[in-house]
């Protein structure tokens, strides 16, 4: 009978040996999802401190979905597959009930991490949502064109390589027409095509990260369209 009760003792700690139920006070968490965006890293390890978040070698332009995180201030780590390599540790604040994309990338000769907030629109009839976040190190100011009706459209305009401040300030999700799409990504300026990529799905509701990452010029620049939602 000791051991009975020892073991219910136990087990409150994650459910309950009583009639109790705590499900309307849950714990309170953040949600991420990080972004393997290094062309130099052909295999990463990513960790929210003690915990490792991937369970095979990240290689590069692949995504983790969505985990629970415990909010306030953790370490964020980042080590070269396979070695005792850390490539970048930083700590990230996070929130209560607030979701992030956390997005690793090469800068110059080392490596660099950006974090937004996701914030999800409401549902449109007709209409998938898009953001663009420009990865690609060492590559001059770029726009980004969508195919309408045979001719090329801007959709972001002149955007730079990311600094924090302006990853933040793209994290907003922007209406497009659900349906097939093409995009291209041009310098700005001069035009020259980067890279294209014809038959992109977009779904009525869902929502998607669009970016280019690459290391100019030793890694060519790459487009990749990421589902948030």
């Amino acid at each position: 009978m000791r051991n009975l009760l020892a073991l219910c003792s136990f087990l409150f700690l994650f459910a309950s040996c009583s009639n109790n139920d705590d499900d309307d006070n849950p714990l309170p968490v953040a949600a991420a999802m990080v972004y393997q965006a290094s062309a130099r890293t052909s295999g990463a390890d990513m960790y929210l401190e003690p915990n490792k978040l991937n369970n095979q070698a990240m290689p590069y332009g692949s995504t983790v979905g969505y985990f629970d995180a415990i909010p306030g201030n953790r370490q964020f780590r980042v080590n070269r597959s396979g070695t005792g390599e850390t490539l970048l540790r930083e700590a990230i604040q996070f929130g209560v009930n607030r979701r992030y994309s956390i997005l690793f990338a090469d800068q110059s000769a080392s490596f660099v991490k950006f974090v937004v907030e996701d914030d999800f629109p409401n549902a449109q009839a007709g209409k998938a949502f898009v953001r663009f976040f420009h990865l690609a190190n060492g590559l001059a100011a770029v726009d980004v064109n969508y195919l309408v009706n045979a001719a090329y459209q801007p959709l972001f305009p002149n955007r730079p390589f990311e600094t924090q401040a302006s990853a933040e300030n793209n994290d907003n999700f922007i209406p497009i027409d659900a349906g097939t799409h093409a995009f291209e990504v041009r310098l700005n300026p001069g035009g020259v095509v980067q890279v294209t990529q014809a038959n992109v799905q977009l779904a009525e509701g869902r929502v998607y990260t669009i970016f280019i990452s690459g290391d100019v010029p030793t890694h060519a620049v790459t487009l990749k369209v990421v589902t948030n939602k």
